[in-house]
């Protein structure tokens, strides 16, 4: 006849590993919900994330990008001084030409946009159409009024 003391505490014993076999096994599923639903997050909302980028990337689009200088062949008589205007989508170097007219001497992108339309002028308005790869776009224009540049659009 077996040992009742012996016998108590092989069931205490196996119930004691079933019991933290099953808490193991909980676990391990409650980690991998858990998991499964940060990157159901992430692909959800990786399309309306801005990422990051590295150095190289930052040196690789500013040597893509140009710079919003002047054109130094660019003489006008009877031009005003140049000015800078900003924008979402980028930015424009102008100068009034008179009292009415406007040249655009340089433009400027910001990341993540590109030119698409440029009227320079001079004439009675200038503009820049800048655009994202996802078709969105940004219209930065300017006219002169009274030999001052005013941003319109």
């Amino acid at each position: 006849m077996a040992d009742p003391a012996a016998v108590t505490l092989a069931r205490v014993t196996s119930r004691t590993a079933a019991l933290a076999g099953l808490w193991l096994v909980i676990s391990a599923l409650t980690l991998g919900a858990g998991l499964a639903a940060v990157r159901i997050t992430a692909w959800v909302l990786e399309g309306s994330v801005v990422q990051p980028m590295s150095g190289r990337e930052v040196e690789r689009n500013l040597a893509t990008r140009p710079a919003i200088t002047p054109d130094p062949s660019y003489s006008v008589p009877d031009a005003g001084p140049l000015r800078v205007f900003s924008s979402p989508g980028g930015r424009v170097l102008v100068r009034c030409v008179g009292r009415d007219r406007v040249a655009m001497t340089g433009w400027s992108p910001s990341i993540g946009f590109h030119a698409q339309r440029v009227v320079s002028g001079p004439a009675a308005e200038v503009e820049v159409v800048f655009e994202r790869d996802d078709g969105t776009g940004a219209r930065t224009a300017v006219r002169c009024a009274d030999g001052t540049a005013r941003l319109t659009g």
